[in-house]
């Protein structure tokens, strides 16, 4: 094991390690991600848009800018995106958008941190990510849980009855108690 410098020193909440990217969490809630970057996981944006096909790898932590001031108290790394989740439980996704792991309805890669605009009004507590899904766990005022899934269906993977791709989060049908 190597101590990685995390911009001088700032002390690291949480860690998620992808397969070939890593991210970070500082107790400013600012985020930092290293790695390769072929599928725009790093989520640092570049010039030319949310779209920018900069996809320069960081061998280093490097400040993920749109996240200043973002509250981000928990991220996870799959193998080609990532996932965010603030304070106020709101979740943005980034990277590989290939059969709608992103959230946003569509399977466009994004550069940078996006708010999955599917769960606005949901208050999630918990993130996590496959290689090619993504589930969260939110909870209501009277502290009921609900699972939400996205991503590629098929195997019925997402709990949803199907065995498509879902390209927006979908209530996870039959679990109850959580």
């Amino acid at each position: 094991p190597k101590a990685v410098d995390v911009n001088g020193g700032l002390y690291v909440t949480t860690v998620s390690a992808g397969r070939s990217h890593m991210m970070c969490v500082t107790d400013h809630y600012e985020v930092f991600s290293w790695g390769d970057n072929a599928c725009l996981q790093l989520g640092i944006g570049g010039g030319g848009g949310m779209h920018d096909s900069s996809r320069n790898p960081h061998w280093s932590p490097i400040l993920i800018p749109s996240l200043i001031g973002g509250n981000i108290v928990s991220v996870v790394c799959a193998e080609s995106h990532s996932v965010a989740l603030t304070v106020s439980g709101r979740v943005l996704t980034w990277g590989n958008g290939k059969h709608g792991r992103l959230g946003h309805g569509n399977e466009k890669e994004i550069n940078r941190p996006k708010v999955v605009d599917g769960l606005l009004g949901q208050k999630v507590v918990k993130i996590s990510a496959g290689r090619d899904t993504n589930m969260v766990v939110a909870e209501n005022d009277s502290k009921e849980k609900i699972v939400w899934s996205w991503g590629k269906g098929n195997d019925g993977r997402l709990g949803s009855d199907r065995t498509y791709d879902i390209h927006v989060p979908k209530v996870v049908v039959g679990i109850k108690r959580i």
